[in-house]
């Protein structure tokens, strides 16, 4: 039989089309690791310890073996997995470093948490968008949407709160734009237990998928209960929040806490410090700073149980409320994903009461990602831009507007560090004056 004939010239498809293809190819691989997180994949292959055949890992695990061996072929695609080939000339699977540090139950931090929070709030709220698009300005504001909670002075502009046992979406709607149905709604509570506490982050969706086994701190098992109060149930969406944040910030921490040298400072403050990740990674960088972590009761409470032992003579919770308490002082305050989550007014709250609160000589160490002068990158942050003015009436912002922004509260010495990689962080430094 005569051998194939191949034309020489190569073919290819049209390149105006490849970014199109890209995104929409990125939606399916987004979701086929969502499912083998759900499902436990990564798992159960941590857990076997060894790479394993794909006939191997279906039996054990009670899989369909056709279908096995074309899901582990393609999470090796997506570089999730590796594929080797053992002494028996079969290939074998195993999780890669990523997978194995970030996205397993055994390990922390996991960004798990993050994986769910996309799936089951942000996906859902852009289905929203033509909405928002229109309306011109976003309709949900999730900040005012946990802070009016108590059915008190609301403005003229906002519905009443429903009753308990509501399962309706709470709107910030003008009147005169057009009204969403709860159809087009995703489902979100207001996880506050008691009505007159005010966040100091934005609400997270009730229906987040199970946490991960080992992440629900002691004293917080509902499996045995059949009804959640109040408290248990804004427990666990707090361990649900802490977890989606802690996916941001899981690779970076460590990094971050070197950005700047900070060795003379003695005393500080992580502002909605949250879990409390960066703080510990600080602490290991700095053994003689003493840090507190400031947050809200059900924040703190949980944050506290779940702290590592190595940080509990240099770490502490405090628990308030950073728009309406009087904060910690110390010459250091550290605001990681704070600045950009906040309308003008509350933002303006926060930054009088941070300035107001260091000595002369201290410092306000911020963590954000920063677009370039030009907005045209990076593209997480870009895409941050829009998402956090949907969400929250927040922005993005360069590090001229950062400047700007800081200089305005009296803050000098500005300085930006630029974190290389994929990532939602850079570093900001700004000082008091003496």
């Amino acid at each position: 039989m005569d051998s194939p004939c191949y034309n020489s010239d190569m073919l290819q498809s049209d390149q105006s089309a490849n970014v199109i293809v890209e995104i929409i190819a990125g939606a399916t691989r987004y979701k086929i690791m969502q499912q083998c997180i759900e499902a436990g994949v990564f798992d159960n292959l941590e857990s076997h310890g060894e790479p394993c055949t794909a006939e191997v890992f279906a039996k054990k695990n009670n899989y369909e073996p056709k279908i096995t061996v074309k899901l582990l072929d393609t999470l090796v695609s997506f570089k999730l997995l590796e594929k080797n080939t053992n002494n028996k000339g079969q290939s074998v699977y195993k999780n890669c470093l990523g997978t194995s540090k970030y996205l397993t139950r055994s390990r922390k931090p996991t960004m798990i948490g993050l994986s769910m929070m996309e799936s089951s709030f942000i996906l859902p709220m852009l289905d929203m968008f033509p909405t928002f698009l229109k309306a011109g300005q976003p309709n949900l504001d999730m900040n005012k949407n946990n802070i009016e909670t108590g059915n008190g002075n609301l403005p003229p502009e906002m519905p009443k709160v429903p009753s308990k046992g509501s399962n309706k979406p709470q709107l910030i709607e003008n009147n005169t734009k057009p009204q969403m149905s709860d159809k087009t709604l995703p489902k979100m509570n207001n996880m506050m237990p008691n009505p007159s506490m005010k966040p100091n982050l934005p609400v997270m969706p009730a229906m987040m998928p199970k946490m991960p086994a080992g992440m629900m701190p002691s004293g917080m098992d509902m499996k045995n209960k059949p009804l959640m109060d109040g408290n248990a149930m804004a427990g666990m969406m707090h361990v649900k929040m802490m977890s989606a944040y802690d996916g941001f910030s899981g690779p970076c921490s460590n990094v971050l806490a070197r950005a700047f040298d900070l060795s003379t400072h003695r005393e500080a403050v992580d502002l909605g410090g949250g879990s409390g990740q960066i703080s510990f990674e600080l602490s290991r960088e700095y053994p003689n700073m003493e840090i507190t972590v400031f947050d809200l009761p059900q924040v703190s409470q949980m944050a506290e149980k779940l702290q590592p032992a190595s940080t509990k003579d240099r770490v502490s919770f405090k628990s308030g409320n950073f728009l309406e308490d009087n904060i910690p002082s110390g010459d250091l305050f550290i605001l990681s994903h704070i600045v950009h989550m906040w309308n003008s007014q509350s933002l303006d709250q926060i930054l009088t009461k941070v300035y107001a609160s260091l000595p002369a000589g201290g410092s306000m160490l911020v963590l954000e990602k920063v677009l370039s002068e030009q907005r045209d990158g990076p593209e997480l942050a870009i895409t941050n831009d829009l998402l956090m003015t949907l969400m929250s009436k927040g922005q993005e912002r360069t590090s001229t507007e950062y400047q700007n922004l800081f200089a305005k509260y009296g803050f000098i010495n500005f300085q930006v560090r630029s974190l290389e990689g994929t990532n939602y962080f850079d570093a900001m430094l700004v000082k008091k004056p003496f």
